[in-house]
């Protein structure tokens, strides 16, 4: 009975170790993929308005860096709470914009929470009128910034200028 209590013990001491390096080596992993995941997704929202803008006459829209570090910023602002979800900063993130890129004019901002797939996100933009006057507009650059609540909503921002 010994024997079986002790054998007991080391299979279970086993296991528990198993479980914790199962735990240590696999969190990064999924925060990795869970990362690409949504830099996949921010390169098809991306293609998806492009490919609309196109279709329509109108030329493809580029990223750029700096409006992607605001685009991130409120959507990581919004999904922590920090800022409500809508447009609440706007004008300072413009005004960054603004003082960073050469010649920036004109600028739009489209915002949503909850879809799951680029697609989601951007035919609900399509749907829309005003998200839509904003994706159609005489704009040449962007930035798309996509953010998770500690609740797993992901939070999406994307800023147009015009250069």
């Amino acid at each position: 009975m010994i024997l079986a209590s002790l054998k007991y013990m080391v299979t279970k001491a086993f296991f528990s170790f198993g479980v914790l390096l199962m735990c240590i080596f696999s969190a990064p992993v999924m925060a990795q993929q869970s990362k690409q995941s949504t830099e996949e997704m921010n390169k098809e929202i991306l293609r998806l308005v492009n490919k609309h803008r196109t279709d329509m006459g109108l030329k493809p829209l580029v990223n750029e860096p700096h409006i992607i570090k605001e685009a991130e910023q409120h959507s990581k602002n919004m999904a922590s709470g920090k800022t409500s979800f809508g447009h609440d900063g706007f004008d300072g993130r413009t005004n960054r914009l603004t003082k960073a890129i050469k010649h920036a004019g004109a600028s739009a901002e489209n915002v949503a929470y909850g879809s799951r797939t680029a697609v989601a996100v951007v035919d609900m933009w399509l749907h829309s009128k005003g998200h839509r006057e904003n994706i159609e507009g005489d704009y040449t650059l962007t930035g798309l910034g996509i953010a998770q609540d500690k609740n797993g909503t992901l939070y999406f921002t994307q800023i147009f200028i015009k250069n």
